[in-house]
């Protein structure tokens, strides 16, 4: 159940959650002198960066698990696995 509750809400909240601070900070730098500014993209670009690293970490976990989970089914007539 925690599993389930994690990998469909907490997990793209947490996935998700540098673009939403990245936005923040793209539009409080629209007051702010140059150099704010600068430092506003570049912790905007941080944030997202963690937000691709979290959803590849996410997917190669699913793909992870999805081959655990299929490897039930060697013994099953017709799935088989062939031999190499």
């Amino acid at each position: 159940m925690f599993g389930t509750i994690f990998r469909n809400v907490a997990r793209p909240l947490l996935e998700r959650l540098g673009t939403m601070i990245a936005v923040y900070l793209i539009a409080l730098g629209l007051d702010s002198d140059v150099v704010a500014q600068f430092i506003n993209a570049a912790m905007a670009l941080l944030f997202v960066a963690f937000d691709l690293f979290v959803s590849r970490v996410g997917r190669e976990s699913d793909i992870t698990r999805f081959i655990n989970e299929a490897s039930r089914y060697d013994n099953v007539y017709g799935l088989r696995r062939e031999d190499d």
